[in-house]
């Protein structure tokens, strides 16, 4: 896929968070308050939303994205990282619902090196203000 179809897909995702609170989705380039609303509730000055499942944007088996999603979760565990659940649903019928997380206080820095260690091709970044942008990790 090229890197534009790549940004239609990805803005016509609801990326849906579950959160104590309840559910919140978030949108590609959309501010959500119910977004900042958690950010502040949690102290968290960032976020990102990462999956470990389809890396490049290529559909893998089931069993094979339920493994890597548990090495995902297994990670941020590790690594101390607060995160929330949340599952990545696209618009259009064809495509999985794909497995990740909310990581809270991820910065740019993190969210490249952990999308990356699962060879995605981009994730999404945010500051406090709730507003999701896609951050793309491999070369067009």
């Amino acid at each position: 896929m090229t890197r534009e179809s790549l940004t239609a897909a990805y803005g016509a995702t609801s990326y849906c968070v579950f959160a104590a609170s309840g559910l919140i989705r978030l949108r590609v380039g959309e501010t959500s308050a119910e977004l900042a609303k958690l950010l502040a509730a949690q102290h968290a000055a960032c976020f990102a939303v990462i999956s470990a499942e389809n890396p490049g944007s290529r559909q893998l088996p089931p069993e094979e994205n339920r493994q890597r999603s548990a090495a995902l979760q297994a990670r941020l565990t590790a690594e101390n990282f607060d995160f929330l659940p949340a599952e990545n649903v696209a618009d259009q019928a064809g495509w999985p619902v794909e497995i990740s997380f909310m990581v809270l206080d991820c910065d740019r820095e993190a969210a490249t090196r952990l999308g990356r260690a699962f060879a995605q091709a981009a994730v999404l970044v945010g500051d406090a203000r709730g507003c999701p942008r896609l951050l793309w990790l491999e070369s067009e």
